[in-house]
Formats: structure tokens, sequence, C-alpha cells
């Protein structure tokens, strides 16, 4: 391995196309291709903010990370695509989109696509460590903006729980390290949509998906003025039960408080990923990973 590694270093081939050949060895899942991705993103500083094709642009990426591994060997085929083809369903040309919880941001670059040069993508990610690469991705779009903070009920700072796959970050401490490895804890930056929006600092969204890992309640919490109105947005929402329980919450409590609001009168429907069906649901019946709030006027 590590005269490849020096053969691959030593040579003039660009970052995208050492990155292309490494998703090749890893999508056939060729012996020692994770140790060799490591190894070379740890020597090439190309690899370490390098754009991955996905569904509707490009995902800037470190390969020094062992989460980034399983995606580079996705690509170019899309991220969850059952949500991708929900969001093609649901957003228009013109639309003002929010990723809340973007991570590295394959919905937004997917949304930035389906909206086109007249609509918006907002990505909304607190913790610090994504920011650089999630600057990058934003940056490459013709209508998105990363704000590096989180949403929640109010303004102010808490802690991420961190796993080793960041995907997983949470308020609380859900995972099981024997399964997601140990966990660091990272202060980030929280502020209330409803501020954002009265502060003219943000648009009024059309659409939201809010994947926060338990916390979606909260986020509701924060945007009671801004999700009460005729015009309300639709709002596609992770239902992370062990996540949310590890905050002494229920995916239900956050589906109840939106079908509480008078003036959206939202329904509460189930999306089930594998078929791409959704269904009317209670809020104590939701089964699925992913609901679907829309308001009447929707």
């Amino acid at each position: 391995m590590s005269a490849t590694i020096g053969m691959l270093a030593d040579t003039h081939v660009g970052p995208g196309a050492i990155a292309r050949l490494l998703g090749a060895l890893l999508r056939r899942r060729v012996r020692g291709s994770s140790r060799l991705t490591l190894a070379l993103a740890r020597r090439l500083p190309g690899l370490q903010a390098v754009p991955v094709p996905v569904a509707g642009g490009v995902v800037y990426m470190d390969l020094r990370r062992d989460a980034s591994h399983a995606w580079l060997a996705l690509a170019p085929r899309p991220y969850e695509p059952g949500i991708q083809e929900l969001l093609r369903r649901l957003l228009r040309p013109g639309d003002v989109a929010f990723e809340i919880g973007a991570n590295l941001g394959w919905h937004s670059v997917w949304m930035s696509s389906l909206v086109g040069p007249r609509g918006q993508v907002h990505a909304f990610e607190p913790l610090p460590s994504l920011h650089p690469l999630l600057r990058r991705t934003c940056a490459a779009l013709p209508n998105g903006a990363l704000h590096p903070f989180g949403l929640s009920s109010a303004a102010g700072e808490a802690e991420l729980v961190v796993p080793l796959d960041d995907c997983m970050a949470s308020l609380g401490h859900w995972t099981d390290d024997a399964q997601a490895g140990p966990v660091r804890r990272v202060r980030c930056r929280f502020r209330a949509l409803d501020d954002e929006v009265h502060a003219g600092r943000l648009p009024r969204p059309d659409l939201c998906t809010v994947d926060v890992e338990g916390a979606e309640p909260l986020v509701f919490a924060g945007a009671t003025d801004t999700l009460d109105r005729a015009d309300a947005p639709i709002l596609v929402f992770e239902c992370n039960r062990p996540a949310s329980a590890a905050l002494g919450l229920h995916p239900a409590d956050g589906a109840r408080r939106l079908l509480a609001l008078p003036a959206a009168r939202y329904r509460l429907f189930a999306f089930d990923d594998d078929r791409g069906e959704i269904a009317p649901v209670a809020p104590d019946d939701i089964r699925s990973w992913t609901a679907l709030a829309i308001p009447e006027a929707r």
C-alpha cells in the first residue's frame, strides 16, 4: 500500500480524479480501500476538501473522516433518494428552502437545483468543524447561503454530543458508544427562527427540512410566528425516537405543536422512504423515520 500511496501522491493527477478512483475502490469494497483513502487524505491537502458529485451539484468532503467514505462510495447516486424524490415533488422554481441540520449539505445542493436561480436555499449547521466544508459547498451554489448556527427554541449556546459519525450529533447523548464510538462535547451557537425572520435576517421559507437528531420540537417552539400563518411552509422532519428520548422529548411533541397552530391548519403525514408514499397519521402513531406537516393552503 505504501508504494501505491507514494505513486498517487507524487503524480500530477488532481484530487478530483483521485477521489473518483478511491470512490470506485470503496464502491467495490476492495480490501484496504478505506485505509488507502485515509492515508492519501492525510498526505494530500486536496483530499481534505474535495468536491464530490451528488444529485444537483457537488458536496465538499474531507476524506480524512471515516464517515465520508460511505458517501464517496455512494456518489454520484442520490443521498437518501426517497427524501430527494419527495423534495422534487414538493418544491417549485422560485421557492425559499431551509435545510435545518445541514451537516455537509446534501439536501441543500439538491434543493438548490430544484428551486432554480430565482429561489433561495439556506443551510443551518451548528457544528463548527463542518463549517469550512459546508461554506465551500454553499458558495458553489447560485442561490445558497450558510448560517453557521443551529435553530432551537431560543438564542444562546448549548453543548452538542458528537459521536465519530457527526451526522448523529445531538443535544443529548443517544448513541451506543459500543457501536457509534466515543463522543466529544462541543459548544455551539443556536438561534430561534422567529428572531431571525423578525429581524429581517432571513426570509420566510416555503419548505423546511428539519433533521436535528431529536430536537425538532425545540426548532418548532422557536418558530411559532413563522409557522403559524396561512402561507406556512411545508415541513419535512425527522422522527428519531431514541434521540428525542435522550432530551426528554418525543417526536409527537413537535407534531402536536404544529397541529395546534390555528392559522396554518397543518395536516400530518408519515412518509415511507422505501415506497415513496405518504399517508395521514396521528402524532402518537408516527412509526416512520420521516414525517411531513403540510398547511391547508398547500
